[in-house]
């Protein structure tokens, strides 16, 4: 299971300076990139995911489950419907990286619970969305 896993990520989610254009977030190009939103799509890579998510943490309930968009958002939808199908209830919610300006302006998309929180993102190297997140919670 995770040696297959291992496989979609190395075939989607690494890319090289030789198959695209790679620009950092400083504007200077980079010689490789790990892009997990690929692999958030397959759904053989999410069953997978699910799969070991659950394994690990299903002894953790009770606990919510939310993420930053953009990549949370099939991720966190991936792991509470997996819980649906095992037979548990388990909430789920996303953070808008910017507070809505229209409709009822939110920065949250769902309801928060009194459990506590494992936030899931797609990739962490600065840990910056995972702390714009806290502050937001």
């Amino acid at each position: 299971m995770k040696a297959r896993l291992k496989e979609i990520i190395a075939e989607k989610a690494i890319i090289t300076s030789e198959q695209a254009d790679i620009i950092s977030p400083a504007g200077r190009p980079q010689r490789w990139l790990i892009d997990m939103r690929v692999v958030f799509l397959d759904p053989e890579a999410m069953d997978i995911i699910t799969d070991i998510f659950w394994k690990h943490y299903k002894n953790k309930l009770p606990f919510q489950i939310g993420g930053m968009e953009v990549a949370a958002v099939p991720l966190v939808t991936a792991l509470i419907l997996k819980a649906h199908q095992m037979g548990l209830n388990v909430n789920g919610f996303i953070i808008r990286k910017e507070r809505k300006t229209s409709g009822l302006g939110r920065h949250i998309e769902g309801t928060i619970t009194e459990d506590p929180i494992i936030l899931v993102d797609d990739i962490i190297n600065s840990a910056t969305s995972l702390e714009k997140a806290r502050v937001i919670l």
